[in-house]
């Protein structure tokens, strides 16, 4: 089964928040720090094309989608990407392929505005909460990519992301988790939590961890297939087709 997962940020977010449960403001404070972290999206194009040129395994996870984007000849696909946050996979996917259009959706609007200021080669940016929102608005000739987002919904909530993605009208996913779970994963996992709250730090709540076996399951009762998959560091990219 799925193992919590929490992190400490630092004294002036995880502190601060008294640990609490990672939502949609903690994301906007975190997106919008002053200070440059890996989770903030920097307010000057030059400090943010710095931090994407950092980013390497984003610029890794972009050359292997590139290969299938053009494998499949997805060229004149919307390329979507969901809860895209810095939007630093999405500036190499850009980076790689001038040609392809890019959209980046997050369910913090700030984020998506400040995005499309430093980062004008995007070709959209734009709020979508994807528990709630419509897909079919987003079905029409597109390619949906989820890039290491699995911490963020239980099962019943991916259940229903997937479901609504199938019911909308979406074809074809490229899903990137974290970490897959392990036992050994799993009792670091403990291990750091216990040793955060004896040091006084109250971590943070950030979702959940999966094992593969768990994440194929959620996509089959979904409707989606492994078509193909690829290996990136401690974790695959998988390219799934509706069923």
């Amino acid at each position: 089964m799925p193992v919590k997962h929490y992190f400490y940020f630092n004294q002036n977010h995880s502190d601060r928040w008294n640990g609490g449960k990672l939502d949609k403001e903690k994301w906007e404070e975190l997106r919008n720090d002053s200070e440059d972290t890996v989770f903030s999206i920097s307010e000057s194009m030059s400090d943010y094309e710095k931090s994407c040129l950092e980013a390497t395994e984003h610029q890794e996870a972009a050359a292997i989608m590139t290969e299938e984007i053009k494998a499949n000849n997805w060229q004149n696909r919307r390329i979507i990407s969901m809860g895209a946050g810095t939007g630093k996979l999405e500036w190499h996917l850009k980076q790689q392929n001038p040609q392809l259009h890019v959209e980046c959706t997050d369910y913090v609007r700030s984020s998506m505005d400040r995005l499309k200021k430093v980062f004008p080669a995007l070709d959209d940016a734009y709020e979508f909460d994807m528990i709630e929102g419509d897909y079919s608005a987003l079905a029409t000739d597109s390619v949906l990519v989820f890039h290491r987002l699995s911490n963020e919904f239980d099962p019943d909530q991916w259940r229903t992301v997937f479901s609504k993605m199938k019911e909308g009208g979406v074809k074809d996913i490229i899903y990137t988790p974290c970490e897959a779970l392990t036992p050994i994963l799993a009792l670091r996992e403990m291990l750091v939590h216990i040793k955060n709250r004896l040091l006084g730090r109250r971590d943070t709540f950030c979702g959940w961890m999966y094992s593969e076996k768990e994440l194929l399951n959620i996509f089959a009762i979904g409707g989606y297939v492994v078509r193909k998959s690829r290996n990136l560091h401690r974790t695959k990219i998988y390219f799934l087709q509706r069923q």
